[in-house]
């Protein structure tokens, strides 16, 4: 894949040519890079044949001494880049949104979740089996019921803010464009017939309900990856906009259904924060699904 783009200032990563997503790594993250590569290029596929996607979706597997020089975030969890960071890091021309992901998991972010899992384990929900599965439609990380796989699952997470952004669902909502990422995720793993990582997508998501912290319902307040909810709050929402977005692209016969829907609703929405926008983006929403009003009273105010 040739480039305009400018190198990378202080790393080098590797490229990983693929027509459909196209990746890099940093020394030594190859055949890491390989298998989310894997992983992702037939959810993007049929992503593709289904919503007006433009541009490209990539990944970008960093180890942390190139992470340090590139990023202010903490190593560890996955996200997104878009605009001219994205392409850069992309090694790409025009609109880019880039998945960066690490190279491994430090132990430091595996213990923040040890709490949860406890107070999960108290309620008595468990990660899912360890279990060997059956043959899989898709090349999907490893079922461990250890936290690194729900790490490695939120990599599909990520890629949908990276497909729903370049098919113009990006509203700037931020707890709606959660959960489009996670029903973009959920509806091209339908599509190409992953039900098992469905499963154990949504065993996760009971996880992170029971152990997680409902203190903090109101949607106003939720605000990833930087805001103002502490972890357990952040992992409690995740958990209920996973199992919201499986309601409304498990069971329609299309899968895309409720996504091409809103597509066509907030054509007409001006973009922009505020809450006028946020406001018309909720008309459109509930426009478009009516059950959205009845689902809104989870978040009743505390």
């Amino acid at each position: 894949m040739t480039s305009s783009q400018p190198p990378l200032r202080g790393a080098y990563l590797r490229p990983l040519d693929d027509p459909l997503v196209p990746a890099r790594h940093s020394a030594g993250a190859r055949a890491r890079a390989a298998q989310l590569q894997a992983f992702v290029r037939p959810l993007h596929r049929v992503a593709r044949e289904a919503l007006p996607i433009e541009g490209v979706a990539a990944l970008a597997i960093v180890g942390p001494d190139d992470w340090r020089r590139l990023f202010s975030y903490p190593y560890g969890f996955p996200f997104t880049r878009s605009g001219a960071s994205g392409a850069r890091l992309a090694g790409a021309d025009g609109p880019t949104v880039t998945v960066v992901i690490p190279a491994d998991y430090p132990p430091r972010l595996v213990r923040r979740f040890d709490p949860i899992l406890l107070r999960a384990a108290l309620a008595g929900v468990r990660p899912p089996s360890t279990a060997p599965r059956g043959p899989s439609a898709i090349e999907a990380p490893t079922p461990s019921g250890d936290v690194r796989e729900l790490f490695d699952l939120v990599v599909g997470h990520e890629w949908g803010h990276a497909a729903a952004a370049l098919a113009g669902l990006r509203l700037r909502v931020h707890w709606l464009d959660e959960l489009i990422a996670t029903a973009t995720y959920l509806a091209a793993l339908r599509e190409v017939g992953a039900s098992d990582v469905i499963a154990r997508i949504l065993a996760w998501a009971a996880v992170q309900e029971a152990g997680g912290n409902d203190s903090r319902r109101d949607l106003g307040a939720f605000e990833y990856p930087r805001g103002r909810l502490r972890l357990p709050q952040l992992v409690w929402f995740q958990g209920v906009l996973t199992r919201r977005a499986w309601e409304l692209v498990g069971t329609p016969s299309d899968p895309w259904a409720f996504l091409l829907s809103l597509h066509e609703a907030v054509a007409s929405v001006a973009p922009g924060p505020g809450t006028a926008h946020r406001g018309d983006v909720a008309r459109a929403l509930v426009a478009v699904e009516p059950s959205f009003r009845p689902w809104f009273e989870v978040f009743a105010a505390e």
